[in-house]
């Protein structure tokens, strides 16, 4: 048995949660159920939220500690990046809060780093040098210098250089970074070759609460998601739904690109997540648009891989044979390129004829299964 210290912002997961706290929930829950020891220390700056996460998580592992975040998702992109340049060198406000819980720690053999903001790795980092013979790993679901934007873009951006040193400062000071996605180890390790030896990848697991979502029989399709044009194309999506008389499509989302004038399509706004899971159960199919630039592949597709739904995703973009590729290999998603006639030919097809293997998609990618991969360093080639 392993003494295993889990550093992450998190939030109860009874919360309005983003795809990043579905994600650490889950492998918190997976953790859970190994023989190893584990202790959570969440960073929080709301102590109504201490009680919530401490009631709930204190019953999963065997200890519960709480520090102070400093960052936040969401905060101005150059303010994150030069307050953690500056944090980074100096730290003083992140010893002070550790100087509180260090003897609470014990004997720690592993430290994971869950890298939601950049106060994880630091307080990872701090905690290194008092356990100077622990092993040290970092957990990337999202890159930094490389978010939204491909490599080639990134060198006409100036100012993504500056990402860049800090990126590079943060994946420096561990053992191993371990990443979310096969795609994204490849590209982070081509961006940053000097570091790709430490570089290694984990599976998304499915979400255990969304197995057994009702499939309703029918050709509705649903679309739940923003379709800004700067960021994702849903123009060849919404023409090949026009262009077919056997599926509609329903849109909900906010958008830049009208698509009043498409038939078979109709649009919503945007809606909270406990009346989208209720829309969810009236269709039969759920698509995913990736981004047309970043390599990033969205994790809401994985934590329903155990529903009985088709899933499928429309790649594009610079890396859209990668991802196509490696999506391909879970044998569980609907895959083809965005665009109109990949659609329409896929759309030709049965879409209620799923066939895939739920016992290896329970095996392989469950909770435990992806935090044992976790524990045990991720993994550098294909699954």
């Amino acid at each position: 048995m392993s003494n295993i210290l889990y550093i992450s912002n998190v939030k109860p997961p009874f919360d309005e949660c983003s795809s990043t706290d579905i994600m650490t929930n889950s492998i918190i829950h997976g953790l859970s159920q190994t023989s190893n020891s584990i202790t959570l220390l969440l960073l929080i700056d709301d102590i109504d939220e201490k009680k919530k996460l401490n009631d709930y998580y204190s019953k999963l592992v065997d200890r519960v500690l709480f520090s102070k975040r400093f960052f936040h998702e969401g905060q101005s992109k150059y303010r994150f990046l030069f307050g953690g340049l500056v944090a980074l060198v100096l730290q003083k406000s992140y010893r002070t809060e550790l100087s509180c819980i260090i003897d609470k720690l014990g004997h720690i053999d592993t430290i994971i780093a869950n890298k939601v903001t950049i106060d994880e790795i630091i307080y990872a980092e701090l905690i290194n040098k008092e356990y100077p013979q622990v092993k040290s790993y970092q957990f990337w679901s999202d890159p930094m210098a490389l978010s939204g934007i491909t490599s080639n873009m990134f060198y006409k951006m100036p100012r993504r250089w500056l990402f860049r040193i800090l990126e590079k400062k943060l994946i420096s000071r561990c053992d191993l970074v371990i990443y979310g996605t096969r795609t994204l180890y490849h590209t982070q390790s081509a961006f940053y070759k000097s570091l790709s030896g430490k570089m290694r990848y984990i599976d998304i697991c499915y979400t255990p609460s969304k197995n057994t979502s009702n499939c309703i029989e029918g050709n509705r399709l649903l679309y739940a998601g923003n379709y800004y044009s700067s960021i994702r194309d849903i123009t060849p999506l919404a023409e090949a739904i026009s262009l077919q008389n056997k599926y509609t499509l329903d849109i909900y989302g906010n958008g830049d690109v009208d698509l009043s004038n498409y038939k078979n399509v109709e649009v919503h706004s945007r809606v909270d997540r406990e009346t989208l899971e209720k829309i969810e159960a009236q269709h039969s199919a759920i698509i995913c648009v990736l981004n047309k630039t970043a390599s990033q592949i969205p994790g809401k597709i994985f934590y329903d891989m155990c529903s009985d739904k088709a899933i499928i995703v429309l790649t594009d973009g610079t890396y859209s044979e990668t991802i196509l590729e490696d999506l391909e290999s879970y044998h569980r998603f609907k895959v083809c390129k965005n665009t109109c006639q990949d659609i329409l030919n896929m759309l030709s097809k049965d879409l209620s004829n799923i066939e895939f293997d739920i016992g290896e998609i329970k095996t392989k990618y469950s909770p435990l299964a992806i935090s044992m991969s976790l524990l045990n360093g991720g993994k550098t080639e294909s699954r």
